[in-house]
């Protein structure tokens, strides 16, 4: 049996990385609802994201932690300019490689999913080099106990920040005129059309939103393991196709997965591969069983 201390840390670790998880995957799961298709690049974009926030701040020669009144802003800065460049990179991947290709089946925008994800990953290894990068320690370290546990400061700051995205992305898709489009473009196009919708808008749009929240999901990743490297893997394309709440609880149940250590304990394996063959378990099982659409 093992101790609370030991099994609430863990909890904890796996809501931070499910969170980030769910984050990256909702923002997927948008792209893929409208176009049909999955974004493979859309992984790289959560790299870049938090690639972008590395260089920034290492730009302003940021290598160890600030007063909170001086980090907090300058982590809202970082945020908003990883995202805004991400988000005008998603809109430049959709003009090339998918709008071309819209009415073309569904293999073609397939293969050129794969062609971005390649190309944004050697390029980004070319112009970064091929070693890791580091995410300084913006935050002053401190601990909030719960429990008698001590949870880190940033744990909590991204655990609030995923899952005020989270709530607000759940608004704007639920209850807005553009969530509205979204979900009428994403039924049927051509029907969407005849109303008035504005399609190629609305898909741009998706592809802004989409984008920024991986590039915020990366920022999040780099501030919870402070380190990012060019090749950086995640399982977001596993959950691509589910509503944003079954997203968000997948997230979190394979993120506890991935984090979670029993090495020691009952003879279980302490190996990264076994902690990711469980994350990666947990989320093909439930996609097996997805509904699927009847064949027209």
């Amino acid at each position: 049996m093992l101790p609370f201390d030991q099994i609430f840390v863990q909890i904890v670790n796996g809501l931070v990385n499910g969170m980030i998880l769910a984050l990256v995957a909702s923002g997927l799961t948008l792209i893929f609802g409208i176009m049909d298709i999955v974004n493979f690049a859309h992984g790289d974009l959560f790299m870049l994201g938090a690639m972008i926030a590395v260089f920034v701040l290492a730009g302003m020669a940021v290598t160890e932690a600030l007063p909170l009144l001086v980090a907090i802003p300058l982590l809202i800065g970082v945020f908003i300019v990883s995202m805004t460049l991400v988000a005008g990179l998603g809109v430049a991947i959709e003009r090339i490689a998918y709008r071309p290709l819209r009415h073309a089946g569904r293999l073609s925008p397939l293969i050129s999913a794969l062609g971005m994800s390649v190309f944004l990953e050697n390029a980004t290894m070319n112009v970064v080099g091929p070693g890791p990068r580091f995410f300084p320690e913006v935050l002053p370290t401190s601990e909030v106990h719960i429990l008698g546990v001590a949870v880190q400061d940033k744990q909590i700051l991204i655990l609030v920040v995923a899952t005020a995205l989270m709530v607000w992305l759940h608004y704007l898709v639920n209850h807005t005129t553009f969530g509205l489009a979204v979900r009428a473009t994403a039924e049927d196009k051509d029907a969407a059309s005849l109303m008035g919708i504005e399609i190629d808008r609305v898909i741009a749009m998706v592809f802004v939103l989409g984008p920024a929240l991986g590039a915020a999901g990366g920022v999040l990743f780099a501030m919870q393991y402070g380190v990012v490297l060019w090749n950086a893997g995640f399982l977001a394309g596993w959950l691509s196709g589910l509503p944003i709440e079954q997203s968000l609880t997948l997230g979190v149940i394979c993120g506890s997965a991935s984090v979670t250590d029993f090495g020691g304990y009952r003879g279980c394996p302490r190996t990264d591969e076994f902690r990711e063959m469980a994350a990666t378990r947990g989320i093909v099982v439930p996609e097996t069983w997805r509904p699927a659409e009847e064949p027209a």
